[in-house]
């Protein structure tokens, strides 16, 4: 992908393109060869990636057993509105590699986005000891507490965050000031 970056730099985009199907021979889940390969240049234009996503598709099913494709899919299935497709391949993606925890991590924050903190929760209880999880997993659990308006639990848990010294201490920090949001919101509030 370096090599690809430079030969696109330099004007060459057919080498450029060469070698990222290289990458992808050696790694068809590499994310940023199927980004690079299969997205638009514009990574808002909707049309375009849903004119790209039959190519992508048909990428991933020749390599069904790779996380990483069934997780760009997903990725193209949001951008173009296809919602419970895009959910249903994530957890595709996490039945091949069940303990990437980046992976999982954006599944979640999917969920979450719209809302739907129960389905966190529940994938949640099929892991192991959270406290040796990723923070990212950790933050969207706690997020779903709040927004299940669980308040002792998201306190609990982003508590478990700001005490967790392994962690860079602005994440620490942003899980206290969360903690102190929650302390702050009134009952009623956090109800609706």
């Amino acid at each position: 992908m370096e090599l690809a970056r430079a030969l696109t730099a330099a004007g060459r985009a057919d080498e450029s393109r060469a070698a990222v199907d290289r990458a992808l021979e050696l790694d068809p889940g590499d994310l940023e060869a199927l980004m690079t390969r299969f997205w638009p240049a514009d990574p808002n234009d909707i049309k375009a990636i849903h004119d790209a996503t039959p190519a992508l598709l048909a990428f991933a099913e020749a390599h069904s057993g790779s996380a990483g494709v069934w997780r760009t899919v997903a990725r193209a299935y949001l951008a173009t509105g296809r919602l419970d497709e895009a959910l249903a391949l994530f957890l595709r993606a996490l039945a091949i590699t069940p303990a990437d925890d980046e992976l999982r991590a954006e599944y979640w924050t999917e969920l979450g986005r719209h809302q739907r903190y129960e389905e966190i929760l529940k994938d949640a209880g099929t892991i192991g000891d959270m406290s040796q999880r990723d923070w990212k997993l950790r933050w969207n659990e706690a997020e779903a507490y709040g927004g299940l308006a669980k308040k002792m639990e998201a306190r609990a848990a982003f508590s478990a965050i700001n005490f967790d010294d392994r962690l860079h201490v602005d994440i620490r920090r942003r899980a206290k000031r969360a903690v102190t949001a929650i302390d702050e919101t009134p009952a009623e509030a956090s109800a609706s």
